[in-house]
């Protein structure tokens, strides 16, 4: 008999050790609501003009994903593992699929899409660039005298729209075509560790003087944000920062703190996306280009590119906000100046 009461007992007490306390009922409350107001609040962030549009039943079922999503990733942070899970890209698939189902809907009816091509090119000539930044002939590849006159031109004119010591970090200049209006410029890093860079140029594009401007400055843009002062370029990536395939981006970096304070909500999105036309869509108030949505380093690049050349913003889009970004940083304030005085714009 003392037996059964005593593990009657031990019973009881294990029980009562079970039942939660007021406090405790409360914390799970507390939790249970942070948690979906965190799904409402990246719902709202990744449907953008949908958030206006959709049905309720739709936004419930993005919900249901959304709710299935998110611990999934709050698990895979707190861990630091970068690679998502298989079922955490499914989701973010299931939620891109769903996404682009209404945005054909409601904003995309002609079902367009970028088109992005990708033509076949040639090298017309490769320089060296020297100290002070004039040209000298890598063999074989040389152009012909009268041509190499014309590409030396244009070079000048590049190097007169930027600062005196703007493309230190560049060896290496490309002159290339692959025809009119496809590839106008590009910026690539020819060291591992991205110190040292080559700038590419097509002349036959370079006839559009505004056009050709604003493309150099985006492809200088990518060199200063993402060089070795900025970037680490590794296979070993975190999730503490922005992260692209083969390179971490350095805390306070530029493209980390724009990424940090415009993309995080929703990059996973436009990542899961073939083509970003309709994710575009979605957020064209945050874009000051259709280009800019392809990813955070195609946007930083595009608004510093607007940032020179646009007066200083005052509205509320987050386009605008971008633009005003970047005036808490003195060195991009004073290249503004300096590009805007060599184009002999006014302050």
């Amino acid at each position: 008999m003392k037996i059964r009461l005593l593990s009657v007992c031990f019973s009881l007490l294990l029980l009562s050790g079970c039942v939660f306390s007021p406090v405790q009922r409360a914390d799970v409350r507390e939790n249970e609501t942070e948690n979906e107001r965190e799904v409402d609040r990246l719902l709202d962030a990744q449907l953008g003009l949908l958030r206006d549009e959709i049905t309720p039943e739709e936004r419930k079922a993005a919900r249901v994903l959304m709710t299935r999503l998110l611990p999934l990733q709050h698990q895979r942070r707190q861990r630091g593992i970068y690679e998502k899970s298989t079922e955490e890209q499914r989701l973010v698939q299931d939620l891109n699929a769903l996404y682009d189902s209404y945005t054909v809907t409601y904003l995309n009816p002609d079902k367009e899409d970028f088109g992005y091509e990708d033509p076949p090119w040639r090298t017309v000539a490769k320089y060296s660039i020297t100290a002070d930044q004039t040209l000298t002939p890598l063999r074989p590849k040389a152009a012909p005298p009268l041509q190499e006159k014309e590409l030396f031109a244009l070079w000048d004119q590049i190097c007169s729209w930027l600062p005196e010591d703007a493309l230190d970090r560049f060896d290496q200049c490309t002159f290339f075509t692959d025809g009119e209006y496809e590839t106008l410029a590009y910026v690539a890093p020819i060291d591992q560790n991205g110190k040292r860079w080559e700038f590419g140029v097509d002349p036959v594009d370079s006839k559009e003087e505004e056009l050709f401007l604003e493309t150099v400055l985006h492809e200088y843009f990518h060199s200063l944000t993402l060089n070795d002062t900025q970037v680490k370029y590794t296979s070993r990536q975190t999730v503490d920062t922005y992260n692209e395939e083969g390179m971490v981006s350095l805390e306070g970096s530029y493209i980390d703190d724009f990424y940090q304070t415009f993309w995080v909500d929703y990059l996973d999105d436009c990542l899961a996306s073939e083509d970003t036309f309709n994710f575009f869509l979605r957020h064209e108030e945050d874009f000051i280009t259709p280009y800019s949505s392809t990813n955070p380093s195609e946007d930083i690049s595009e608004c510093l590119t607007y940032f020179v050349l646009y007066p200083e913003q005052e509205g509320d889009a987050v386009w605008e906000q971008k633009l005003r970004f970047f005036y808490q940083y003195p060195e991009l304030v004073s290249f503004r100046q300096t590009v805007r005085n060599n184009l002999k714009m006014e302050p």
